[in-house]
């Protein structure tokens, strides 16, 4: 009842905070109105900060970009300041003769991309100000390439890798099946990983209903809690603009012959993958609406065993329909209160494979037994409000309820549900020369049922999780050129019968070492306690099985990096080169173990995965960005995206016994890991490369994507010792000896916009049809081509 008793208190002390304080004594004879918009697109600015010079008093604008303030009489200097826009300074004699009105308009700054973030401390600021790590990647490129699902997006964000299906920053974690992700993923700063496997499920984000996506890299866990140990990445949704906007997709493609013509899975006329999705937003009076939605048939390229029987699947596929609204509502009788509720819906059919059937003719078809087919319907529904006080204190609660049901063959129906709660508090006190507070309070509880995440075998049972936190930072800017920031969490967790908390902090600094340089260093640490999933999965695919471990223990680690990011305008093109040295280590590292763990006497049956407790382990390395957009002349615009990564993950302690079976095998990184070379973390990508650069002349676009993975030296050496015929016969340790070089990917697309309402676009990716392995025994896809329609008012 944890979570039920916190929101009750959020809800009080927010509607304390709403309804106090209403009536001021006015003193001041002049009362000072106007209203604050975009020089160029003439649209209300929101929460202008406006200040008086001298003075601490100040106020700022509201949702309607409107603001009130006293003044005595005298002469005052009014300076108006929001990030992303040139500050604005007026000189105003007030009089005791009445109203004054004094409109404004502020001029988006010039210097920089005008990226503006929240991810990094939970308040909006300039990217370059801030003191960690963050990627920023915005709506179009989403659009350009007929991304539909956010996995596919994020394969271009530099520093950042999606190994079968689970995401990688800077090679801070490895393969784990989908378990336990160390990296958060939100929707506007509310997680939004399956509760009890504690992972992302990238086809049911809102990918069509994207403001931006931000990717804070590094230890984020005094900022968003447990799963952030290496970052997160925040989904910003957008809300309507004065205009009402709609936005309708179609798109259909085909799956090409493999490489290997031999290894084509299909007869006859090749899959053929069909799409479409809608946005429309809109405002009414005081109310704001967006609904959303996608739907999905994705035959899959991995067809089935020949031996499989699978209830008549073909293979792999994924097919689901979709649909999310967002409401806001702007109050009448209480200035500045906005609340409102945001949903997401989805049913969804498919089919996932773990391993291919061999590395030659087959390895586009699935490893006997082990396909499963799902059946899904997961939903969210997300009530809030947001207060903006007078004096400039914002007090947000937050709350979301995530419900997952999962039909499944192969032992793996399950279903949970998530309560998350969270107050937040937010304030720029003037009076201590503009200090940032940002503080707040969370709750989240799980539970979770069935025989998928049972801890025995043929079981069923419900498993519970409660998360709660504290935590609070401060930011303070010195000289407008130095920022310090600092924070704290306090994080309680209890999962069945074990209870465990812990305190976790953070600092950063940013300085402005010339108009255009910025430099930073930061440390943080970082806590993360094992899911349910990982914990209590007990499951079969196919000969392998999925064993619990209710003895595993929390993870912890320490995360710093120093970095410069350096502006730049040549000509029309503007952007930044940002690079960035950073050291993480981690204690109790949690990692997926390959290797015998059941009874029975037959050894073919015992084959499977265990999460445990591992050796000490570091991850350092460097990360370099470069961006940059600009119109070259009247009609050609050129942007650009690239980055290359490099990554250092080792064992601090490789002859450490950490784990001994039932057999008496003992577990270490030497006796497990099948390339020992610098001792060097399985499953990591240490050189990761991206580019992307968009060519405009006039209605003609033309873009291309690159994508650069080095070899994975090091993967689990059970698949080594085990890969001969009769056993687990994969052609893995045969395969990776002929493939052991990096891998080079592109993909291109051509775009015709049609008058001011249609978009055209021819789109292929994996371009030169390479056969590729991202995570060892289970290929990439083919080459695809696509034909993509987009409709706007």
């Amino acid at each position: 009842m944890k979570h039920l008793r916190i929101t009750l208190h959020t809800i009080i002390l927010t509607l304390t905070v709403v309804f106090s304080g209403q009536f001021v004594a006015r003193a001041q004879n002049t009362i000072i109105r106007g209203k604050i918009t975009d020089q160029d697109t003439k649209k209300p600015i929101p929460f202008v900060n406006i200040g008086v010079k001298n003075q601490l008093k100040g106020t700022t604008s509201d949702i309607n970009g409107q603001y009130q303030l006293e003044l005595s009489t005298g002469e005052h200097f009014l300076i108006f300041s929001c990030v992303g826009y040139e500050k604005v300074t007026e000189k105003l004699n007030a009089t005791t003769s009445g109203n004054i009105t004094l409109d404004i308009s502020l001029k988006v700054t010039s210097q920089e991309l005008n990226m503006i973030v929240v991810s990094a401390s939970k308040y909006e600021q300039k990217i370059e100000d801030a003191t960690n790590s963050i990627e920023i990647l915005k709506p179009n490129l989403i659009e350009n390439k007929n991304i539909t699902s956010l996995d596919k997006a994020l394969e271009q964000v530099p520093g950042v890798a999606i190994v079968d299906n689970e995401p990688q920053i800077r090679g801070g974690s490895g393969f784990s099946s989908g378990l336990g992700s160390r990296v958060l993923i939100l929707i506007d700063e509310i997680p939004m990983l399956r509760g009890d496997a504690g992972r992302p499920v990238w086809a049911f984000l809102p990918i069509e209903d994207v403001e931006q996506i931000e990717v804070v890299k590094g230890a984020s866990s005094v900022v968003f809690g447990s799963s952030a140990l290496n970052g997160a990445i925040n989904i910003r949704t957008a809300y309507p603009k004065d205009k009402p906007e709609t936005k309708v997709t179609v798109h259909s493609g085909i799956y090409n012959n493999p490489s290997r013509e031999y290894a084509k899975v299909w007869d006859g006329f090749n899959p053929v993958i069909m799409g479409a999705s809608f946005i429309h937003s809109k405002r009414i009076d005081n109310f704001d609406y967006v609904i959303g939605g996608n739907v999905l048939s994705d035959p899959g390229y991995i067809g089935v065993s020949p031996t499989d029987s699978t209830g008549g699947t073909k293979g792999t596929y994924d097919k689901h329909a979709r649909i999310n609204f967002g409401t806001r509502v702007r109050s009448n009788r209480v200035e500045n209160l906005t609340y409102g509720i945001n949903g997401n819906f989805m049913y969804s059919e498919n089919a996932q494979s773990f391993f291919w059937m061999d590395a030659d003719t087959n390895i586009y078809r699935s490893y006997p037994g082990a396909l499963t087919n799902f059946r899904e319907i997961m939903y969210y529904v997300d009530p809030y409000v947001k207060y903006f006080g007078k004096k400039g204190a914002s007090h947000t609660l937050k709350n979301r309820w995530f419900h997952n049901i999962s039909d499944a063959t192969n032992n793996q129906s399950s279903s949970s549900g998530t309560i998350y709660n969270e107050y937040q508090f937010s304030k720029k006190f003037k009076k201590l020369a503009n200090l940032i507070v940002n503080a707040g309070v969370m709750n989240m509880y799980t539970t979770s049922h069935g025989k998928v995440f049972s801890g025995e075998f043929g079981q069923s049972a419900t498993k519970t999780a409660d998360n709660f936190a504290v935590y609070a930072q401060l930011e303070k800017k010195f000289w407008e050129r130095l920022t310090l920031s600092t924070g704290a969490r306090w994080e309680y967790y209890k999962i069945a019968d074990f209870v465990e908390s812990k305190p976790i902090f953070r600092a950063g600094i940013n300085m402005k070492a010339t108009k255009i340089t910025y430099v930073r260093a930061s440390f943080g640490q970082g806590y993360r306690f094992p899911s349910i999933g990982e914990r209590y999965i007990t499951t079969f695919a196919g000969s392998f099985g999925f064993y619990p471990n209710p003895d595993l223990k929390s993870e912890t680690s320490w995360n710093s990096e120093v970095g410069i990011k350096q502006l730049f305008k040549i000509a029309k093109m503007v952007g930044f080169v940002d690079i960035c040295g950073f050291w993480q280590e981690y204690k109790n590292f949690i990692e997926f173990n390959a290797g015998l763990w059941g009874t029975s006497t037959d050894f073919s049956k015992n084959l499977g995965f265990k999460f445990l407790n591992t050796a000490n382990a570091r991850v350092r390395g460097l990360d370099c960005t470069l961006t940059g957009e600009g119109n070259l002349s009247k009609n050609l615009t050129v942007g650009f995206l690239a980055g290359y990564t490099f990554s250092d993950p080792v064992c601090l302690e490789p002859e450490k016994v950490y784990y001994v079976n039932d057999k008496n095998q003992k577990f270490t990184y030497l006796s497990t890991s099948s390339d020992t070379t610098n001792y060097t973390l399985k499953y990591r990508i240490q050189h990761l490369g991206k580019l992307d650069v968009q060519v405009t002349w006039k209605n003609l676009a033309m873009g291309v994507s690159g994508r650069y993975y080095s070899y994975m030296r090091n993967i689990d050496k059970f698949f080594y010792n085990f890969d001969y015929q009769g056993f687990f016969n994969t052609g893995i340790k045969n395969y990776r000896a002929q493939n052991n070089n990096g891998m080079l990917i592109f993909d291109y697309r051509l775009s015709y916009d049609f008058r001011k309402h249609f978009r055209f676009a021819f789109i292929v990716n994996n371009l030169f049809n390479k056969e590729y392995s991202l995570r060892p025994i289970s290929v990439e896809p083919p080459r695809t081509t696509m034909i993509q329609v987009i409709f706007k008012t």
